[in-house]
């Protein structure tokens, strides 16, 4: 008998210790859901946004543009190759856990200080994979494309005189 309360108190015990953590990661669930940043929708180009890239390559003026930089240093500090399938992926990595792992506080830093931010909450990916965009102002789009194991970046802007 003296077995069996002994037990009884061991396991709610645990309950209550454990119970607080259960709340808490109920809320963090909670608060991710509904104010954390929501994955960008993958989309093929469409007819639209292929004239608009059209439009960008021709018209627009190159703000900057890399092969290697900031983020194939982002992705190689997540430990992925570069490449857009891989950018796509950490672009809509979300945590999964209440406890964060090292993977998880790297991506939220690289997505802090690297990603742009979609006016459009999409990624429009070219039917090969290799290449997409966003469109991060309505005259404003970063460019990402992969050859090689190489990921180039270009960020084009409309002006005034390039329209």
């Amino acid at each position: 008998m003296k077995k069996l309360i002994s037990g009884i108190l061991v396991v709610l015990s645990i309950i209550i210790w454990l119970w607080p953590h259960y709340k808490i990661r109920r809320i963090y669930g909670k608060v991710i859901a509904e104010l954390g940043p929501r994955p960008y929708s993958v989309v093929s180009i469409s007819e639209d946004m292929s004239v608009l890239l059209s439009d960008a390559y021709e018209h627009w003026e190159i703000l900057s543009s890399k092969t290697g930089g900031e983020y194939s240093d982002g992705l190689s500090l997540f430990g992925l190759e570069p490449s857009v399938a891989n950018l796509i992926k950490l672009i809509n990595h979300r945590p999964k856990y209440y406890f964060l792992n090292k993977q998880d506080i790297i991506a939220g830093k690289v997505q802090a200080l690297l990603l742009p931010r979609a006016i459009d909450q999409s990624i429009h990916l070219s039917d090969d994979g290799h290449l997409a965009f966003i469109r991060i102002h309505t005259n404003a789009i970063a460019v990402f494309t992969d050859t090689d194991g190489r990921l180039s970046e270009a960020l084009y802007i409309a002006t005034e005189t390039g329209k």
